[in-house]
């Protein structure tokens, strides 16, 4: 799965951290003909950024970088991210990373490296939404596990846009598949207070991934439920800080708003999300054009579909835009907060097509719990 996006690129919020320092950086030369990478003698290990406190997840980054001949990093790249939100304090704890830097016949060389950080919740907090140790009786033998499926890598919901900037609260719940590889699949809406919080939510969801449940010792399928609610307040976890003040300045005066073309350079991408692949979709052309604002930080915010040629293209496309960073837009030599759209093209690989004419005709069992059915527990991505 393909999609052809904007050329763009990110810096983010940085987030508190704490520092571990590793051994000292050793004295004297190194030895004619010595060869050897890089070692570290500074690190540092980011803190759990605050706004995933609830979801209780390991977090993990991998990134790779320039170690010049001195022993600075430069240049880092992500590579991975359980959540776009780990990225920030990793991305700021590499500042004050130092190194011995690689050596060749016994002289300093520059070198790229990667290095993978992790970092654990440093509270218990509380789950996401509740995944029974059991599964219920009443559902079909092929779901039932021994033991349930636990959460891996989440996204964020993205707050419909015209209900979050007049304030418009709501809610939605999903019934969904965890297959055996962890993905979420046959992702149904039970029920919405709009349609478009039903939407958001599903491609959200769409977006996650899950350590698969198991039965006889095998990784086996898992019915699961996830409701959501929608609100600006603070508690509903929907918006940022940034977020927040962003959708006050589109309120009181969308002219502080600077749009692309008068940027002083473009502001490049530094993590993009891919999108999943609506599966009501699958093996189809799609596209969709989103809006969204680049804050000070350069965090998109406030994704708003444009146009899209199915909801389900531009839901997607909303999701994963929602978490891609970019350097700092400016103007003047000053960071603003900047208006963009992004182009957004779904084209299927030829498997995708080939499963998706397999599947022509079989449609999933019905097997979503009953749509006045509570979901375990509402959430807060």
């Amino acid at each position: 799965m393909l999609c052809a996006v904007m050329r763009l690129t990110l810096r983010c919020l940085l987030l508190p951290l704490v520092v571990v320092l590793v051994a000292p950086l050793p004295s004297g030369r190194a030895a004619d003909g010595d060869t050897r990478p890089p070692v570290p003698f500074r690190l540092s290990r980011p803190a759990y950024p605050e706004s995933l406190l609830a979801h209780r997840i390991r977090g993990e980054v991998r990134l790779a970088f320039d170690i010049d001949e001195h022993g600075y990093v430069n240049n880092v790249e992500v590579v991975y991210a359980t959540h776009p939100d780990f990225i920030p304090p990793a991305l700021k704890v590499t500042e004050n990373w130092r190194y011995r830097a690689a050596l060749q016949d016994g002289k300093p060389v520059p070198t790229r490296w990667k290095e993978t950080l992790f970092t654990d919740v440093v509270s218990r907090g509380a789950d996401p939404f509740s995944i029974p140790e059991k599964a219920p009786a009443d559902l079909p033998t092929e779901v039932q596990y021994d033991l349930p499926p636990s959460i891996e890598t989440v996204a964020p919901v993205v707050y419909p846009y015209d209900a979050m900037i007049d304030g418009r609260e709501g809610s939605a719940d999903v019934a969904f598949l965890v297959d055996a590889d962890g993905r979420p699949r046959d992702i149904t809406v039970r029920k919405a207070s709009r349609p478009e919080f039903g939407h958001a939510l599903a491609a959200a969801m769409a977006q996650w991934r899950f350590k698969p449940a198991m039965k006889n010792g095998q990784p086996s399928p898992a019915l699961l439920t996830r409701g959501q609610q929608f609100g600006t307040s603070v508690e509903h976890l929907l918006l940022t800080d940034s977020a927040r003040r962003v959708r006050e300045v589109l309120i009181k005066s969308k002219e502080d708003i600077v749009p692309f073309n008068r940027l002083d350079p473009e502001p490049k991408p530094l993590e993009r999300t891919a999108p999943a692949y609506p599966e009501k979709h699958l093996g189809k052309p799609g596209k969709a054009e989103i809006e969204i604002i680049i804050d000070r930080e350069g965090n998109a915010q406030l994704p708003r579909i444009v146009s899209s040629s199915a909801p389900e293209f531009g839901w997607a496309a909303a999701t994963a835009i929602s978490s891609w960073r970019f350097e700092p837009p400016r103007r003047d030599g000053k960071p603003v907060d900047a208006r963009v759209r992004v182009p957004m093209d779904f084209t299927p690989s030829r498997a995708e097509v080939a499963a998706a004419t397999a599947e022509e005709g079989n449609a999933p069992p019905d097997q979503a719990p009953p749509a006045d059915q509570a979901p375990a527990a509402p959430a807060a991505p």
